[in-house]
């Protein structure tokens, strides 16, 4: 069964028109393609940018005709490679890759992008298949992916699955992007090919049955070899706001779009702090930008800026611990308005940060988007009927025996005076 991930040729039909996606396939936008993608936010699209946690950007509440005409605007731009893969290039990047001394994994990114573009049989990858290249912080590994490459030294290791197991495979050497990706490619077949022997029509590594899940190890490990590092697995989100500086003389700008939407107003703003800087923004998984290269003296008026478009630049703002799905009105499945109910919660907080883990407030049972580490979830069942409880972040099913039934009122209530709730 094909999954409903909407992109550029194929949207998602949602209740106030078409959703369009630009996928990244991890490597930064320059300043004219996100240039571009604020300005279809404003003639296609409901004048926002919207962020997804595999690092894309898309829009809403396009008509046909409007979805009609932007393949033809973001193509040239050079914001849609191939339209035959498009919906399989799902790779994410560290956010921080290259900046400082880290390893960059942003040439492997792109290597990678070209060989799942060249190989007509990877067409097969579910749109929800991901990639993972961590630069061996742990902050990507600790995404649901289906294949994490992380940089151990001066060496990528393989993990399959989002950590349900650590057997490791030797992947290659960083300063070989082509090779590297070339492997990985091969792994992708690798996938595929046990998938359709095994006859499971499933989307993610994790989802494999126990014997199809051995024998893709069995071919995976026979071919590549194990390695003789575990994937390091971070168990905390990053904290993306601020400035920091990149190793090359200047900083990195870093913001957060609240519930992942800025204006496109703060989106040009954005494209304005990218000029100062390298020419390039990058979009990270946690709904912010990067951009490096930005000198430091100009650093404070640039946030400033940013801060007064909505964005979070400060790395104690609340908008970073408090998450919440789209919600009513624009999700027919949702029970509730759960971004006005995180709106109260950071207006609880004021000037504050968010005592304890991160919150995330879902609409309803999907809890999409939800963040991938520990957090206290609270999702809606009715208009005003919320169940609380600690998440552990994975897709799994949370049986935890803790769960409160409250109104919005108490979450906010409980989050704000008691902190972390165990």
């Amino acid at each position: 069964m094909p999954d409903k991930c909407p992109g550029a040729l194929r949207m998602f039909e949602a209740s106030d028109g078409k959703i369009a996606r630009v996928r990244l396939a991890g490597s930064p936008m320059t300043v004219e393609q996100a240039r571009l993608v604020g300005e279809l936010a404003d003639e296609l699209g409901d004048g926002h940018v919207l962020f997804t946690t595999r690092a894309n950007v898309q829009m809403r509440g396009l008509d046909e005709a409007q979805a009609g005409e932007f393949p033809s605007r973001v193509e040239p731009a050079g914001l849609l490679p191939s339209r035959t893969h498009e919906r399989t290039r799902n790779i994410v990047v560290s956010p921080m890759t290259g900046i400082d001394g880290r390893a960059d994994v942003i040439p492997v990114a792109r290597a990678l992008d070209q060989a799942i573009c060249a190989a007509p049989e990877l067409v097969g990858l579910a749109g929800r298949f991901l990639v993972g290249l961590d630069d061996g912080t742990g902050d990507v590994a600790s995404l649901p992916l289906d294949l994490t490459a992380q940089v151990h030294h001066d060496q990528l290791v393989l993990a399959l699955g989002s950590g349900r197991d650590e057997n490791t495979y030797a992947v290659g050497p960083l300063a070989d992007p082509a090779t590297v990706a070339a492997t990985l490619a091969d792994v992708c077949r690798t996938w595929l090919a046990v998938r359709a022997d095994h006859g499971e029509e499933v989307w993610n590594v994790d989802d494999l049955g126990a014997d199809a899940r051995d024998d893709l190890h069995d071919r995976v490990g026979g071919t590549l070899g194990h390695a003789d590092h575990a994937v390091r697995r971070a168990s905390q989100q990053p904290r993306l706001a601020g400035a920091v500086p990149d190793g090359d003389g200047g900083v990195a700008v870093l913001a957060k779009a609240p519930m992942a939407a800025i204006s496109t107003a703060g989106w040009r703003a954005a494209c304005d702090v990218a000029e100062h800087g390298d020419g390039q923004l990058r979009v990270t998984p946690w709904h912010a930008i990067v951009i490096r290269g930005v000198p430091g003296h100009e650093a404070p008026s640039l946030l400033a800026a940013l801060a007064g478009t909505g964005w979070a630049t400060d790395p104690t703002n609340p908008w970073l611990d408090v998450h919440a799905c789209t919600g009513l009105p624009l999700c027919a499945r949702s029970h509730a308005d759960v971004q006005a109910r995180a709106r109260d919660l950071v207006d609880s907080l004021g000037t504050q940060p968010l005592d304890g883990l991160p919150v995330m407030w879902s609409g309803c049972a999907r809890q999409c988007g939800h963040p991938s580490t520990p957090h206290h979830a609270v999702v809606a069942s009715e208009a005003d009927a919320y169940e609380l409880f600690l998440h552990d972040g994975s897709h799994a099913p949370q049986d935890g025996p803790s769960r409160e039934k409250v109104s919005s009122g108490q979450a906010i209530a409980l989050l704000t005076t008691a902190g972390s709730i165990a």
